[in-house]
């Protein structure tokens, strides 16, 4: 007998017999089979093997019918108990590993095993140039390329994202914990700040979670904590490819602070900012019992899907509260995040304080001064392309040193490639007005990340001069020596500097960089900071 479908497992059995009934019911009962149980089965086994080399692959996950196996240290695999049919798609998927997903079809036979090798092939992304350092008058544009090759034996699917360059990291060994403490401790009639908030002017965005500030939050025994608004997919859906991010408001209750290092993740889920994407110490930029709008230097391109967070880390002593919040209560995490030890985070209202923190966002629909087009693709195996990057001075405010990075990710995952790109607007070229002395300029950014792009040392030239661009540690020992040679006058000169000696970072610290040109000696002083 069968039930009448998969989907009515209920039904009655009756049984007409003559003799011992239990001995025939039981026999007949073993005798029942049920769709969904069927005992006609097979099998499936092989091997997967790297198609370049031929050896074997281990870890490669190989499934069918919703059953997955991992292959072993062999390259071969087995799934059992898979019931008999026709025309399954098997999938083998080692991307993690490199390699291309490879598909198959087969049959399933009852009580016999079915064989399904597979060669996986792997593609490469190599990236050339891997920097690109541009300078364009105020109010100009310019192209490159920047070439994707794939030299391996499998297509490669690429992404390229524009981030900007962190610029100061914090040093999270300042975060020892402690006890939060707010101003007030009487909470006021509070106002609902009912979800996301939006203020639209013509060309901008606000986005925040918060309304008017009341109160002010530090740790007991002074500190450094990290505060934080969540901004969640659903939240930023509206904004996604036309909107950037470009300014940060935030507001300090008090003028305790002796540190606040403005900070943007990207990438991040519930109680996880993802990836810190922007770090600047803005401390001498923040006004205290106000609003701080701080105009980001380069525009951060909102990623579809990603969400983002928007904070800052704040140092200061005991008896301060420097970190503003509104009255409350807390927008359900979103806008109240907070960490007392640069790693794990939690909400506000976790500690018994109600209040969202008064951070807002700035979201702009101008375009950024570098855009990469295209910012995705498959390239064929031993093929190429050209990816056209646009460098628009036009959308700088002044003069200045811009720097980003080109990010570019693979799939399967081959590695990913950044690319550091340093724009240079200068308000006149060098033809429109003389050099009338010279001189050595201040590094930038200072201080400087020798694993992001390193710091730019900027000199000019009045006369025809044998130039020396040295760099010396705080001890006053040469470590470098970056130029020696006769140089052209009347031009401005700029020179790179990562922070290597004979292809080895050097120590965290201050340096000093030294100019001897023109019968004349500068010095100025740099930080090394990782």
């Amino acid at each position: 007998i069968t039930t009448p479908d998969v989907g009515s497992p209920n039904f009655q059995l009756c049984l007409f017999f003559t003799g011992d009934p239990w001995d025939i019911f039981y026999w007949h009962f073993d005798d029942i089979i049920c769709p969904w149980e069927s005992s006609a089965n097979g099998n499936l086994s092989g091997e997967v093997i790297d198609l370049e080399f031929g050896f074997p692959i281990a870890d490669a996950a190989v499934t069918i019918a919703g059953i997955t196996e991992y292959t072993l240290a062999d390259g071969t695999y087995l799934i059992e108990n898979i019931p008999v049919g026709n025309d399954y798609t098997v999938t083998c998927d080692a991307s993690d590993q490199g390699y291309n997903v490879a598909y198959g079809i087969v049959s399933i036979f009852e009580d016999e095993t079915t064989i399904c090798d597979f060669t996986l092939t792997s593609p490469t992304m190599d990236i050339e140039p891997l920097s690109i350092v541009e300078t364009l008058l105020l109010g100009d544009s310019l192209e490159t390329n920047i070439t994707i090759s794939n030299n391996g034996n499998g297509p490669l699917d690429w992404t390229a994202n524009v981030q900007q360059t962190t610029m100061f990291m914090t040093d999270y060994s300042l975060f020892t914990g402690g006890t939060l403490i707010a101003k007030y401790d009487i909470e006021p009639e509070n106002t609902e700040p009912g979800g996301l908030q939006t203020e639209n002017t013509r060309d901008e965005v606000i986005i925040h979670w918060d309304g008017v500030n009341y109160n002010g939050i530090g740790l007991v025994e002074g500190g450094a904590f990290v505060v934080a608004a969540r901004f969640a997919t659903e939240d930023l859906i509206d904004y996604y490819e036309d909107y950037d991010l470009v300014g940060v408001q935030l507001y300090a209750y008090d003028p305790s602070f002796t540190n606040i290092t403005l900070k943007i993740w990207e990438g991040g889920s519930f109680g996880n900012p993802g990836t810190e994407v922007y770090s600047e110490n803005i401390t001498g930029q923040v006004n205290p019992e106000t609003w701080t709008n701080y105009i980001l230097e380069i525009p951060i391109e909102l990623v579809v899907n990603n969400e983002y967070w928007i904070g800052y880390s704040v140092e200061h002593p005991a008896e301060g509260y420097p970190a503003g919040c509104d009255a409350g209560p807390a927008v359900d995490g979103k806008g109240d995040w907070i960490s007392l030890d640069g790693v794990s985070w939690d909400e506000l209202q976790d500690f018994g304080l109600d209040y969202n923190w008064n951070i807002r966002g700035v979201l702009s629909s101008g375009p950024m001064w570098i855009t990469v087009e295209p910012s995705f693709g498959t390239i064929a195996a031993t093929f190429s392309e050209d990816v056209t990057v646009k460098l628009f001075s036009t959308e700088v405010d002044s003069p200045g040193i811009y720097t980003a990075n080109i990010i570019f990710s693979s799939d399967p995952d081959v590695g990913t490639t950044t690319v550091p790109v340093t724009l240079t607007v200068t308000g006149v070229g060098v033809e429109d007005i003389p050099i009338l002395a010279t001189k050595l300029n201040s590094n930038y950014p200072n201080p400087f990340n020798p694993d992001n792009l390193g710091t730019i040392i900027s000199f000019s030239l009045k006369e025809k001069s044998h130039v020396k661009l040295s760099i010396y540690n705080i001890k006053g020992q040469l470590v470098d020596r970056l130029i020696d040679d006769e140089m052209n006058p009347v031009a401005d000169y700029k020179v790179v500097w990562n922070g290597n000696k004979d292809d080895k970072t050097l120590a965290n610290g201050i340096y000093f960089y030294k100019l001897d040109a023109d019968n004349k000696t500068f010095i100025r002083k740099m930080i090394l900071m990782r």
